[in-house]
């Protein structure tokens, strides 16, 4: 993730570089773990990458928000890289991801829903 701070509602972008290591076979399926925290350690969002077909060959993976949903503050990113069963960890790079998220208007609460306000016009 090259930025730091995002707008609310702005893609977000996370590129994973697999490195390769002795101890994954070559052409091994692999989960790609991802865990939002914000500032008060909260656990967010935690996408993985269970059904999909990457493996230990995979130079980049690519996993992005087309509009992030977070509300105003700081949030810690951690990405871990496990086998396709994921009990064997590879990888971890533990919240030393941070990155902030500015709003425009004031919000409550740690996401803002993308929704609708109107009158039923009967």
């Amino acid at each position: 993730m090259s930025k730091k701070i995002f707008s609310q509602g702005e893609e977000l972008v996370v590129t994973v570089q697999i490195g390769k290591s002795e101890n994954v076979s070559k052409s091994k399926k692999l989960t790609i773990g991802l865990a939002f925290h914000d500032i008060d350690n909260t656990l967010i969002a935690g996408p993985n990458s269970i059904g999909e077909e990457f493996t230990s060959d995979t130079e980049f993976i690519i996993y992005s928000i087309p509009k992030i949903p977070f509300n105003y503050g700081k949030y810690y990113l951690t990405i871990a890289v496990y086998d396709e069963y994921v009990s064997k960890l590879y990888d971890l790079i533990d919240k030393e991801i941070v990155f902030s998220v500015a709003t425009e208007q004031t919000h409550y609460g740690k996401i803002v829903l993308e929704d609708n306000w109107g009158v039923n016009k009967n």
